[in-house]
């Protein structure tokens, strides 16, 4: 009698044909969850665990859908994993999740003493730099520190930092 949805599958019933259809993924009666949304980048691959339920069942990975991961689970970026239908169900769905910066870019002046050769004037990690960086001469001196794309300052910023610094003079 007419259109009737049972389990995780439509049935449908017109003129004496009885039609089963694949439900859809994406079906109000689907849930997919993460084990996490967001990751702070670590050099390594990340990926969280999929969880598929249609109603309070959970669908085996393999038998009721299949997961397509991003193609890099590693860099700094919102990642979509494709969630595909199979079996009795059909269709696709998407999910996202974060990998963001990790805030241990550092910049600092290390104030070196004429010595009559070509020095270094700061040091850092997980960032580029520009401006001056090293000299001869005592004098003062800018250089500029930006961080590198999977990195952030302490405070999550990635702005360039101005960094002063001075070659000081020898004593006599």
């Amino acid at each position: 009698n007419g259109n009737e949805v049972t389990n995780n599958y439509n049935v449908t019933k017109t003129m004496g044909t009885l039609t089963v259809t694949q439900c859809p993924i994406s079906d109000t009666n689907v849930t997919v969850t993460l084990s996490a949304t967001s990751y702070t980048y670590n050099g390594g691959s990340q990926i969280p665990t999929v969880t598929v339920k249609y109603g309070t069942t959970t669908l085996t990975s393999g038998t009721d859908y299949t997961i397509t991961n991003p193609s890099d689970t590693t860099n700094v970026g919102t990642k979509t994993i494709t969630i595909t239908g199979k079996g009795n169900f059909g269709s696709t769905t998407t999910v996202t999740y974060a990998i963001n910066r990790s805030a241990t870019a550092t910049a600092s002046a290390t104030n070196p003493t004429y010595n009559g050769s070509s020095q270094t004037g700061v040091s850092g990690s997980n960032v580029t730099w520009s401006g001056t960086t090293s000299g001869t001469d005592a004098g003062s001196y800018t250089a500029y520190a930006t961080p590198t794309g999977n990195y952030a300052w302490s405070d999550g910023t990635t702005t360039a930092k101005t960094i002063s610094w001075t070659m000081n003079t020898r004593a006599i």
